[in-house]
Parts: C-alpha cells; sequence; structure tokens
C-alpha cells in the first residue's frame, strides 16, 4: 500500500469521524444550559476533535511538500541518468577521435611513402610503387586492428 493509498484510507475515516462529531459541534454552537456534567465531556471532546483535525491538515501539508520532494528527486534521477548517457557517448567519441588521428598520421606516411616511390624509382614506378603500396596497406591493416 503506497502513501496515497494510506492517505485515503486515513482520509474517508477523516470524515467519518467528522460526520460523527458534528451534532456534537452544533448543540455546542445552540446557548443550553445543561445542568449535569455532560457539557465538560462535550467540550473536551470537541477540543480532542479540533486537535485531531489540525494534525491532520498538518499530515496533508507535510505530505504535499513530500510528494514535491520526490518529484524533485525524480528529475535529479533522470538527469544523472542522462548525465551518465552523455559520459558514456563522450568516451566514445574520444575514442572514434583518436582512431581518427592515428589514420591522418598514417595517411601522412603513406603519403610521404609514396613521395619517397617516386623519387626512387622516378617515372617507371611499376615493381617499386606495387612494393610501397603492399607495404602501406600491411600498415593500414595493423593501424585498424590497433
Amino acid at each position: 500500500m503506497n502513501l496515497d493509498e494510506k492517505l485515503e484510507t486515513v482520509t474517508k475515516g477523516m470524515k467519518a469521524v467528522q460526520e460523527s462529531v458534528e451534532p456534537l459541534s452544533r448543540a455546542a454552537l445552540t446557548p443550553t444550559l445543561v445542568q449535569n456534567g455532560g457539557s465538560d465531556e462535550r467540550s473536551l471532546l470537541l477540543r480532542k476533535h479540533g486537535t485531531l483535525v489540525a494534525e491532520w491538515e498538518s499530515v496533508q501539508d507535510e505530505s504535499d511538500v513530500l510528494r514535491e520532494e520526490l518529484k524533485e528527486d525524480k528529475w535529479l534521477t533522470v538527469f544523472r541518468t542522462v548525465t551518465e548517457q552523455a559520459d558514456g557517448m563522450m568516451s566514445s567519441l574520444e575514442k572514434a577521435v583518436n582512431r581518427c588521428q592515428v589514420s591522418l598520421v598514417l595517411i601522412a606516411i603513406v603519403a610521404m611513402l609514396l613521395r619517397l616511390c617516386r623519387t626512387s624509382f622516378g617515372k617507371s614506378i611499376d615493381v617499386g610503387l606495387m612494393n610501397c603500396c603492399l607495404r602501406q596497406q600491411a600498415l593500414i591493416k595493423l593501424t585498424i586492428l590497433l
């Protein structure tokens, strides 16, 4: 049974008590003189009822405050979850950026190797270029595995 259900049950009980005490409170408002000590008991009962009603209103106010705090706690949970997801995405992006940087370095190395092959073998670089390209492919495969 959650808090709202419990409060609803007590609210029904408070309504029943209010209905039971209402005839006494109406009788207390009418000016009648009672010879026996019944008015003392009645006034004591009405004071206790007034105290009960005041405490019940206080409980309802506190439950409203708690509800608001729980709503805030739900938002904090949502923000924590979103923050964790964003952190996960950032680490994933950092890995991707690092891989891109490694790839850029390898591309620069490959470009330097191509220039070296062209200068070493001149215009007829058929065999030399082929060997150079094979080395470059091996370097690229090696970096992909990293």
